[in-house]
């Protein structure tokens, strides 16, 4: 290093040094801001760079411009990412300027963080950006070490700060002078503030996306300007064009449908035009739709006589059979609201539902009677207590219910493990089945499977879109849930339409792959709904089936009346992006951000729900009620409206993508993640069917992302495999830490995925699937046991040392436990070439393990390829011990090199016990040259690689060789001084600055008490010290004192 460098570091040094604990701090807590636009998820740096240049309105005080567009930049970005609290990359060009021509030191790019509140006005937030900015501005920078030497900043030393931040900000004098290498979105500013661009990378984001982005942008500037005393919030970011499509042209669902009826109006309707067609089939048994009419009829006047009138709650706990429908049918009639209550649900669910509700008559059968809770409630077997009823009158009876009236009321399950009852009205459930029952074109000839749960609302489409057609309603039997007992009842019952959780739905298509001819020929319409579509079971559908069968997808929470949104895919290529479509009649749809104003087009937002089926509410929840249902006023129209909590954004054709749940967006080590990326990433993986992501907490305060896969039939990817697919695509902190493969994912009695019934991972490194073998005789067994003492988590004797996350002190502590128990001392070296138990146990079976010491050590071969040049198969790398003498340090660093590298390790003679240390660094270069001789290819050049003391070790090995005529074509020095420096630094002058680097990372009263004990240490017990610690360092390592340098 010149001298005028070296004095530019120390002048630099000295004045950063005092900031270094905030840095500290902000690192610790680091939360970057997401990248709305992000197609891909892939981070790949320098691939595929563009630039588009940005069409900003300034502000009045051009002398602030640049500062106010960058403002303009962060409240846009706050707004799009839904995130009020954030960091962004900053580079600002006097940093630049002042760090040039030195080495990389320290970073140029640092984190900001930006904290806004979308409740004030642009200008408000304006002046605490500014304040923001300014504070950076005086902080500059920090050391590119700094994450190595705090134990607080260790999740971020794996990945530099600067690729951690997806969204960058740079501030220049002119748009040329920037060169954009870094991934993601880089916004570049001038600092006069006339012109500003924005960097991205293909690989990340589509062009179009940021085309949209930048338009979107210019047109939340053009009202910044135009009203910058305005709060945040209200300052749109949607064109006045794009604002009538979303509210207008795409929610513009109004169709007429019976608003005076409720629905057992519209099937006794069905009763008179059709009395002879049969209504509902289980097996042999059936009733026509007179006989069904009668029979509920009969049983309604029955339940007046108990005291069933309108929004009366009536529990029915029945298994599937033809006096559940005339069981649901007579509660509608009689004016009350059904409560499905499923037998095979635990008793104290069901307890909580019955008490829940105050149920007062309950139907059930004489089969789940005996399943039921202790309860107060009248109850009415439908199979047995029906002598009374059968007297009763079968014609129509009139009763005071209206469209407004309850019909059912169905638990879902809620976040906090309480169940929640969801209240929908009778003018809900008869828009909603009139109109699937238009959109699904059903007529009387069709056969409808009755295959859910009542307590899942799929049931309710089924049930009642086949009653208000005219069609016939199908029970299934119990073992209609095995796939291929599936397919032969659908061909013998000669079903034509089938409503199916999505999860069962994936299962079907499995089958299908197995045989194809299995497809029922009458079956004209799939619809599902629950779940995400698993992309590989849709491309197979499509391959296999196409538009033989019209397959619908739909979406909506229970709150909606069973669903909200439809999409018909049967056209959809396979491969291709699987939306949850467009409203319903009388429904609509808005995405909204946190403020409740409307996105643009493509950017992610919550979904809210209008309209006819928005739900009356949940019973006996006010919070709730008030939290998820509320009024707002567009500029169209006023609307009432459910939250979904559920992550969407509009195509450019209407049609909306579903990309996750808002309370599934978690945060692991300060980064916020979404669960849904990830398991949508891997839907793409070609052995996968199905995946669940879910964050586990098993031990406190260890949060761990764990995937549960099921592989696709006939394949058993390995888990290694699974993880490297996701890393290539994400960056490292998205791949999940455990992977379990299942023969199935769990389902809860609705068809849903269980999460609760997922099981508690295993340990699952890259190697337990290929490589998990057994001990096989008592030495792997104590090897075993011993690795485990030493706190290495092993259970395969194939497991490697180092990847369970073995280092220099657990290696000491395992080879002392071994020569305790065999009484054979091992170099530690011993582990890169028998690094496992299996490896190690063979070693011990030895008779005269061979301890023939060498300072040279083998720590990987390189890949040879014959064909290639010298320069191609290079040399090897020779890494030169520590001041512990040992190498074991380099393993991670050899993994992270190509696979060309031979790479070995010099380690100190001496650690065997038996040879003298030696006492001189010539010495040591000496011996090292003659033993890296052996190996080096003749006339190669050397290269050479020293951490610590070995940096000063590596440099007399390159005088040595250079003076003997061989060539150095690299010297490495890792956390090493140099000579010429320290000369230049004398060594007060450095203890001055370790001293103040000290002090700055203490509180005021520490700072004091810091003193205090180096005058002590100075005057005091300096000699009491040098020995206490030669003597220590005297039982770690064979060097001698003078080498020490204490």
């Amino acid at each position: 290093i010149e001298p005028d460098v070296a004095d530019r570091i120390s002048e630099l040094e000295t004045v950063l040094v005092k900031h270094e604990q905030f840095w500290v701090v902000r690192l610790a807590a680091i939360d970057p801001i997401s990248i709305p636009f992000a197609e891909t998820g892939n981070l790949v740096v320098n691939a595929n760079i563009e630039c588009q240049e940005l069409s900003l309105l300034t502000s009045l005080n051009e002398s602030r411009s640049g500062i106010f567009r960058l403002a303009v930049i962060i409240a846009f970005l706050s707004r799009v990412s839904r995130q009020n609290s954030f960091d962004i990359g900053m580079s600002f060009d006097r940093l630049a300027e002042r760090l040039a021509g030195l080495p990389e030191l320290w970073t140029e790019i640092v984190p900001i963080r930006f904290d806004l509140d979308s409740s004030l006005s642009f200008m408000q937030n304006f002046e605490s950006l500014d304040r923001q900015l300014g504070e950076i501005d005086r902080r500059q920078t920090y050391a590119r070490d700094l994450v190595l030497r705090y134990p607080e900043l260790k999740a971020l030393s794996n990945v530099s700060v600067p690729e951690r931040l997806p969204v960058k900000i740079a501030i220049v004098n002119q748009l040329e002078d920037y060169a954009s290498t870094t991934n993601g979105l880089t916004f570049v500013v001038t600092k006069c503030g006339n012109r500003a661009c924005c960097y991205y990378q293909t690989t990340e984001i589509e062009p179009e996306s940021v085309t949209s982005m930048l338009a979107q942008l210019s047109i939340f500037s053009e009202r910044v300007v135009n009203n910058p005393h305005r709060s945040i919030s209200e300052l749109s970011l949607v064109s006045d064009r794009d604002l009538e499509r979303i509210l207008v042209e795409w929610n513009a669902t109004d169709r007429p449908y019976p608003t005076d009826k409720c629905i057992h109006h519209l099937f006794e309707e069905r009763a008179n035009l059709n009395p002879d067609a049969i209504a509902v089939r289980l097996e042999d048994k059936y009733l026509t739709y007179a006989q069904l009419n009668e029979r509920a009829n009969k049983l309604a006047r029955y339940l007046q006589t108990l005291g069933v009138k309108p929004d009366v709650m009536v529990g029915i706990s029945v298994e599937r059979s033809i006096e559940m429908i005339v069981g649901i049918l007579g509660i509608l009639k009689a004016g009350g609201a059904y409560v499905p209550l499923d037998p095979s649900y635990p008793p104290e669910r069901l307890e909580l539902m019955i008490t829940d509700t105050e149920i007062e008559i309950l139907l059930t059968e004489s089969r789940s009677i005996e399943r039921l809770p202790p309860n107060q409630a009248k109850t009415i077997c439908l199979d047995r207590d029906l002598a009374d009823v059968d007297a009763l009158p079968g014609d129509n009876l009139t009763t005071p219910v209206k469209p407004h009236h309850l019909a059912y009321v169905i638990y879902t399950s809620g976040s906090t493990g309480v169940p929640k009852g969801v209240a929908i009205e009778h003018r809900s459930l008869v828009n909603y089945a009139t109109a699937i029952a238009g959109e699904f074109a059903v007529t009387t000839a069709d056969k409808i499977l009755q295959f859910t749960s009542l307590n899942f609302d799929i049931s309710v489409e089924e049930i009642f879109t086949c009653l208000v057609s005219g069609a016939t309603l199908v029970l299934r039997t119990a073992d209609t849930l095995d796939i291929d007992t599936f397919f032969r009842h659908c061909q013998e019952w000669q079903i034509t339409i089938t409503s199916l959780p999505t999860a069962y739905w994936h299962e079907l298509t499995l089958g299908l792959e197995r045989n194809p001819s299995a497809l029922p020929s009458e079956l004209r319409l799939v619809s599902i709904g629950g779940e995400r579509i698993a992309t590989a079971r849709f491309n197979s559908w499509q391959q296999l089936i196409g538009n033989k069968v019209k397959l619908i997808n739909t979406y909506g929470p229970t709150e909606t009346t069973v669903s909200a949104l439809w999409s018909d895919l049967s056209d959809l290529a396979p491969g291709a992006e699987i939306p949850i479509g467009k409203p319903l009649p009388n429904v609509r749809a808005y995405i909204l951000d946190p403020d409740c104003q409307p996105v643009p087009i493509g950017v992610l937002g919550e979904l809210y729900i209008a309209g006819v089926g928005v739900a009356r509410g949940y019973h006996n929840r006010p919070e709730l009620n008030t939290t998820k249902f509320s009024t707002h006023a567009f500029e169209s129209r006023t609307e009432r409206l459910y939250a979904t909590g559920d992550l969407v954004r509009y195509r450019p054709d209407g049609n909306i993508d579903f990309l996750g749940r808002i309370d599934r967006q978690v945060k692991i080590r300060g980064f916020r993640i979404e669960l849904g990326e990830i398991e949508a990433i891997l839907d793409r993986h070609p052995d996968i069917a199905q995946t669940v992501v879910t964050v586990r907490e098993d031990l406190p305060g260890n949060k761990q992302l764990v995937t549960y896969c099921v592989p696709m039939a006939g394949q058993q990817p390995a888990i290694s495999q699974v993880r490297d697919f996701i890393a290539l695509q994400v960056p490292d902190y998205l791949v999940p830490t455990q992977f379990v493969l299942l023969p199935e994912l769990p389902l809860s009695p609705n068809g849903k995925i269980d999460l609760r019934a997922l099981p508690v991972p295993e340990s699952t490194r890259a190697d337990n699937t290929d490589n998990f073998v057994l001990p096989q005789d008592e030495i792997e067994r104590a090897l075993l046991t011993i690795w485990q003492k030493v706190g290495l988590q092993a259970t395969s004797v194939g497991d490697n040392f180092f990847e369970l996350g073995g280092h220099s002190l657990l290696a000491v502590y395992l080879f002392n436990e071994i020569e305790k128990s065999w009484g054979v001392k091992l170099s530690l070296s011993t582990l890169f070439s028998a690094g496992t138990i299996e490896k190690l146990a063979a070693l011990l079976r030895q008779d005269r393990p061979s301890t023939v010491w060498s300072s040279l050590v083998l720590i990987r071969s390189g890949a040879t390829d014959r064909k290639a040049s010298l320069k191609e198969n290079r040399p090897p790398l020779f890494c030169i011990h520590p001041i512990g003498g040992n190498i074991l340090e380099y393993y991670p660093l050899a993994n992270c090199l190509s696979d060309r590298y031979t790479i070995y390790g010099l380690q100190s003679q001496g650690l065997d016990g038996r040879q003298p240390p030696l006492e001189c660094l010539e010495d040591m270069a000496q011996l090292y040259i003659q033993e890296m001789s052996a190996v080096q290819p003749a006339g190669a050049p050397y290269y050479l690689l020293g951490y610590s003391l070995g940096g000063k070790i590596a440099l007399e090995i390159a005088q040595q060789l250079i003076a003997r005529g061989d060539r150095v074509h690299f010297l490495g020095l890792i956390d090493c001084s140099s000579p010429n420096l320290q000369m230049l630094r004398p060594a007060w002058y450095q203890a001055i600055q370790i001293h103040l680097r000290n002090i700055w990372r203490l509180r005021s009263m520490e700072r004091w008490k810091y003193i205090l004990d180096r005058i002590k240490y100075q005057f005091n017990n300096k000699v009491e010290y040098r020995d206490l610690l030669l003597k220590e360092m005297s039982n770690l390592t064979p060097l001698t004192p003078e080498l020490l340098n204490i």
